[in-house]
């Protein structure tokens, strides 16, 4: 009997069928492409005739043009994303091996047509914006907004196994690949999610529904959040600030006025308040349909008052004039430093005097580069500048995405060498789907300590 004391390492066995020949990698490459330049080239030309269009008009004529331009390229979007979403999640109906197929037909179809419907659902949610007329607090809307937020969970994570997919069949077409795969495959995790697609379709369908309820259950969940904010620049204001910071409220479609209401008790319980200020996007419908669910804004108290400054929905239906009557009858005082095609006038900022503080309120914090610029070339300083508008992605599996294109993100920045202080607040309540982040539904309480000369 001989026997070796050297064994070779055993080479990993896949399916025959799992490996990529040259014929379907170039057919794949090409089906990639069509795919992502149909998405892109369609979104950009959508863009420059909305943009082309826009720019022709003036005032919230040119908001609701843009937000219909807006519109389209997110249902162009959606629909191409549809795809990748139906070829993952129905891939284990066409597994041979599956017993899904052969015995159980009937959950095939049973399962496309409840598909079928949450994707009717979630697309009619941005169509929705366009039909003034819809009864906003409809049943039909809230279900369309939670279907929209289940359905972007499942986009994000059935794009992604689609790009690990092909990235890893990829590899197995070089010889380089398929070593590096044998290395990747002596981790067994590895090559069980990478070769059990049953497993990766579960995996997409328990993250979704635990992620989609988690966000539902704490959309409305305010957590108060004080923060200290010490000014670095000496200037004769002799009083420090304690004030209230309120974005993002987006009354009118999911957002009711029994949120609203919660969200100015929290306020009011706070103690010595010298200000409240809201900052953009505070409705989200028309005047007509909503007016009664802002009617509690009336009611927030401070030493000063409540200030607020528009976002960008509010020129999203009709004529914002409607809404600047409102809040003028509340007391509410609006800051409209606006020119005709309500972009933010950095020039409105020449008239604070230079030897007080300076807090510029603007509901995008992407305006910051401009204001900073505007700062550094008047020799201008302003000290402290609160913005929203981000939602931090306003769901969790979104947020990693948006911070990788947002400047500034969430949170407390120091620029300009720490003369000038940013806040980007993740917003009170939420947009679109009834869905946000746990723990991110916020109310900022700032304490603004002024440094004297």
């Amino acid at each position: 009997m001989s026997s070796s004391s050297h064994r070779s390492k055993p080479k990993i066995i896949y399916d025959k069928q799992w490996h990529m020949t040259i014929p379907k990698f170039k057919l794949l490459v090409k089906k990639l492409f069509i795919f992502h330049a149909t998405l892109i080239i369609g979104i950009c030309e959508i863009k420059l005739v909305g943009n082309f269009c826009a720019n022709r008009l003036t005032g919230y004529r040119q908001g609701n043009l843009r937000r219909f331009a807006s519109i389209i390229a997110l249902e162009w979007a959606m629909l191409h994303f549809d795809l990748p979403i139906y070829l993952h999640l129905f891939s284990v109906f066409d597994l041979k091996s599956s017993i899904l197929r052969s015995k159980n037909e009937r959950l095939r179809i049973f399962c496309l047509i409840g598909f079928a419907l949450l994707l009717l659902m979630a697309h009619l949610t941005y169509l929705f914006y366009v039909i003034e007329s819809f009864e906003i607090n409809s049943f039909i809307y809230d279900l369309s907004a939670i279907s929209n937020g289940i359905w972007i969970h499942l986009c994000l994570f059935c794009y992604f196994f689609m790009v690990y997919n092909i990235g890893m069949r990829m590899l197995s077409v070089f010889v380089f690949g398929r070593k590096v795969l044998d290395k990747l495959f002596s981790f067994p995790f590895i090559k069980f999610i990478t070769l059990n697609k049953k497993f990766q379709v579960g995996l997409t369908l328990i993250l979704t529904a635990l992620l989609s309820f988690s966000h539902w259950y704490s959309s409305d969940k305010l957590i108060i959040r004080h923060q200290k904010i010490q000014l670095s620049r000496p200037t004769s204001t002799r009083q420090n600030l304690k004030v209230a910071v309120l974005t993002d409220l987006h009354a009118g479609a999911a957002v009711y006025a029994e949120q609203i209401a919660k969200a100015v008790e929290s306020v009011n319980k706070i103690t010595d308040l010298d200000a409240v200020f809201l900052i953009g996007d505070i409705i989200d419908a028309p005047r007509d349909l909503i007016e009664e669910r802002v009617e509690s804004l009336r009611h927030l108290r401070s030493q000063f008052g409540t200030f607020y400054v528009t976002g960008n929905h509010e020129y999203y239906y009709g004529n914002v004039n409607e809404w600047f009557e409102l809040f003028d009858s509340y007391e509410i005082v609006i800051l409209k430093n606006r020119i005709h095609n309500h972009e933010m006038d950095v020039n409105s900022i020449k008239s604070c005097p230079l030897n007080e503080t300076t807090i510029v309120l603007e509901h995008n914090p992407s305006a910051t580069k401009q204001i900073l610029a505007f700062s550094d070339k008047f020799s201008h300083p302003v000290d402290l500048i609160l913005s929203g508008h981000t939602h931090a992605g306003q769901f969790l599996i979104v947020a990693p995405i948006a911070r990788l294109f947002l400047p500034y993100f969430y949170g407390l920045y120091q620029l300009n060498n720490g003369v000038t202080q940013l806040l980007v607040s993740a917003g009170t309540l939420f947009q679109n789907a009834p869905m946000k982040t746990p723990f991110m539904s916020e109310i900022w309480i700032l304490e603004i300590i002024t440094l004297n000369k």
